[in-house]
C-alpha cells in the first residue's frame, strides 16, 4: 500500500494539490460483469446476515438470487435503457435486488421509503422509473404520488399484497434462463450505471448520475483490502450503503443487514457477529455516546467506526475514542458528485500514527485526483490552514445530474465546486468547516453552525441540535432549534454555553427554541434538512 507521502507529487508553488494517476484498469464490459464475476468467485462464503433475526445468506444463495430476479427483469422487457428504483429498508432480498438491476443492465435509483413526499415526487419526476420494489409502509403514498404525476410505474412489494406485485414472483425459478444467464455488457464505460440522490440537506435532491467507471473503481482500490465485516443502517439512497455492497462483494466481506438504529441493539450486533467495520450517521453517533458502553461488552473484532454524512466536534471524536480505543475512529468527507475522489486515510502505519495527533481530520488526498482550496471572493487556490472552498479533479466526478442538462458544478481548468469549506494543513491532511450554503454571516464573520452544534450537543440534556439563521439587516443571527433529553436546561443556560466558547459574534444571537423530536424534519441519509427546518421555525416564530 502507498503511503500519502509517496501518492502526493511534489508541490509546484500554486497551492494546487496533485497525486499521481491510478494505474487499475476497469473491465471494459462494466459494473454489472464485473460484480458478477467477483461473486461467482466467493462461493461457498458467507455474504449477508439479518441483524434482527440472524438468518444467512450464502454468496451462492445470494448469486443465485440476484440471477433468477434479474431473468424475471428480462423476461419483462427491462433494458439498460430503464431505472429501477430500489425503496427499502435492510433484509436479505434487498442486495439481490440491487445486483439483480445491475445484472440487468438498468439503473438503480436507490429512495428512502420514509422520506418526504415533496423528496419523493421530486425523486420521481427526475428518473422516471419502471419499477419500484418497495414496503409495504410505502405503497399507499407511493401510490399517489406516481398518480398525481402521471407515471406508469410498476410498483413491486416485498411482503403480502393484493393490488400489485409481490416480490415473491421473482423467486419463480427459470431454469432455462437462470442457466443461460449472463449479465449486460456495456459498449461505454461512460455509460450512467447509477443514479443516487443527494441528501437535500439545503435544498431538494438532485439524481447524481455514477458512471460505470465509477462504480468500478471501488473493486480496483479496494482489492489489496483484508475480508470485513460491515455493519451500517444505511439504505441504498446512500452512497456510503452503495460503497459497502460493491466494495463488499469486492472483497467477499459480510455485510449485516440492519434497519433502525437502537443503540444497545448496535452495541450487541457488533459482538454477536464480530462487526469488524461500522458506519453511523452523526445523530446515531451521538446517541450512542449518551448510551454509552456496558463494562460486559467485548469487542476485540472492531477495527474501523466511520461516522458517514456530516462532520463532529473535536470533543465528540475523543469521546469515541474512549469508548472504542482499540478502534480506528474516521470521520469520513466525501461527496456523491465525487464518488471516489473524495478523501481517504492513509492507512500506513506512519500514516495512522500522524492520523493520531489530528483527531479532526478527515483524511489526505486520493490517489488519481487533483485538489485546490479557493478563496470564495476572489477564486484564487489559498495555501495551508486557510478555509475557502474545495474544488477536486478526477476521472470519477460525476458527468452531471440525471434528468438536468445544466451543469455548472466545474470551473473552467475542470475541477468540481464541492460547495463545501475545507482546510488543509502543512502536511495536507484536510479538516471539514461546513457546507458554503449552510455557513451564516453575521457582521461579515462566517459562523459554522456545525461548531455551534459540537457544542451543545455536550450538554447532558440535548438530545438533538440543529442551528439555523434568523435573517436580519446585520446578517444571520444563530439560533439553536433543540430536542431535550431530559427537562432539566434552560435557554439561558445553552446560550450561556455557547457565549463562553464562541467569538462575540457567534452568540446565539437569534436564542433557543425547543421542540419535539417529530418537529425536526430529516433527509433520506438521516441528517437534519436545514432548509425544511428553517422554514418550519422562522414560520413558527412570526406565528407567536
Amino acid at each position: 500500500m502507498l503511503t500519502t507521502d509517496e501518492i502526493v507529487l511534489p508541490d509546484q508553488g500554486d497551492n494546487i494539490i496533485r497525486t499521481k494517476d491510478e494505474n487499475f484498469q476497469v473491465d471494459p464490459k462494466g459494473i454489472g460483469y464485473e460484480l458478477f464475476v467477483a461473486l461467482k468467485s466467493h462461493k461457498g462464503k458467507l455474504a449477508l446476515i439479518e441483524a434482527d433475526t440472524g438468518k444467512e445468506e450464502s454468496y451462492d444463495d445470494l448469486l443465485k438470487k440476484s440471477i433468477r430476479i434479474a431473468c424475471h427483469l428480462k423476461k419483462m422487457g427491462i433494458t439498460h435503457n430503464d431505472i429501477i428504483v430500489p425503496c427499502t429498508t435492510n433484509h436479505l432480498n434487498s442486495s439481490a435486488v440491487f445486483h439483480a438491476i445491475l445484472f440487468s443492465g438498468a439503473k438503480s435509483a436507490g429512495m428512502d421509503p420514509f422520506a418526504p413526499d415533496a423528496d419523493r415526487t421530486k425523486q420521481l419526476q427526475l428518473v422516471k422509473p419502471k419499477l419500484i420494489f418497495t414496503i409495504q409502509e410505502s405503497i399507499e403514498p407511493l401510490e399517489k404520488i406516481i398518480k398525481s404525476i402521471g407515471l406508469n410505474t410498476k410498483i413491486v412489494v416485498f411482503g403480502k399484497t393484493d393490488k400489485h406485485t409481490s416480490f415473491d414472483e421473482f423467486l419463480i425459478p427459470l431454469p432455462e434462463e437462470e442457466k443461460s444467464f449472463l449479465p449486460y455488457e456495456t459498449n461505454d464505460v461512460q455509460e450512467t450505471a447509477l443514479i443516487v440522490f443527494s441528501s437535500g440537506t439545503t435544498g431538494l435532491p438532485k439524481a447524481t448520475r455514477v458512471t460505470h467507471y465509477s462504480a468500478m473503481c471501488i473493486f480496483g482500490k479496494g482489492i489489496n483490502w483484508p475480508r470485513q465485516t460491515y455493519l451500517s443502517y444505511s439504505s441504498f439512497v446512500w452512497a456510503s450503503q452503495i460503497f459497502q455492497t460493491l466494495s463488499s462483494s469486492c472483497l467477499g466481506g459480510i455485510k449485516i443487514q440492519a434497519s433502525g438504529f437502537e443503540p444497545e441493539k448496535t452495541l450487541r450486533y457488533l459482538e454477536k457477529y464480530k462487526v469488524t467495520f461500522l458506519f453511523l450517521a452523526p445523530q446515531d453517533v451521538i446517541s450512542l455516546i449518551k448510551h454509552g458502553v456496558p463494562k460486559d461488552l467485548e469487542l476485540p473484532h472492531l477495527k474501523f467506526f466511520f461516522p458517514v454524512g456530516g462532520g463532529l466536534s473535536i470533543e465528540t471524536i475523543e469521546k469515541l475514542r474512549k469508548m472504542f480505543p482499540m478502534c480506528i475512529i474516521y470521520i469520513t468527507y466525501g461527496q456523491t458528485e465525487l464518488w471516489n475522489a473524495s478523501l481517504q486515510l492513509d492507512l500506513s502505519p506512519k500514516g495512522l500514527e500522524i492520523f493520531a495527533r489530528k483527531p479532526g481530520s478527515c483524511g489526505r488526498p486520493a490517489k488519481g485526483s487533483t485538489y485546490k482550496v479557493v478563496d470564495l471572493d476572489t477564486g484564487k487556490p489559498l495555501g495551508p490552514n486557510q478555509p475557502g472552498e474545495l474544488y477536486v479533479k478526477s476521472k470519477t466526478n460525476t458527468p452531471g445530474y440525471y434528468g438536468e442538462d445544466k451543469f455548472d458544478r466545474y470551473d473552467d481548468d475542470g475541477f468540481l465546486k464541492t460547495g463545501d469549506i475545507l482546510y488543509y494543513d502543512e502536511d495536507k491532511w484536510f479538516y471539514f468547516v461546513e457546507r458554503h450554503k449552510e455557513m451564516l454571516r453575521y457582521k461579515m464573520i462566517a459562523i459554522a453552525p456545525s461548531e455551534l452544534e459540537g457544542i451543545l450537543i455536550q450538554h447532558p440534556s440535548v438530545k438533538l441540535a440543529a442551528v439555523i439563521g434568523k435573517p436580519t439587516d446585520e446578517g444571520d443571527l444563530a439560533t439553536a432549534v433543540i430536542v431535550k433529553k431530559i427537562d432539566n436546561v434552560t435557554a439561558e443556560e445553552l446560550e450561556a454555553l455557547v457565549a463562553a466558547k464562541v467569538d462575540e459574534r457567534k452568540k446565539l444571537r437569534g436564542g433557543v427554541l425547543f421542540v419535539d423530536e417529530n418537529e425536526i424534519p430529516m433527509t433520506p441519509t438521516g441528517k437534519v434538512s436545514r432548509r425544511l427546518l428553517k422554514q418550519y421555525i422562522l414560520k413558527k416564530i412570526e406565528e407567536q
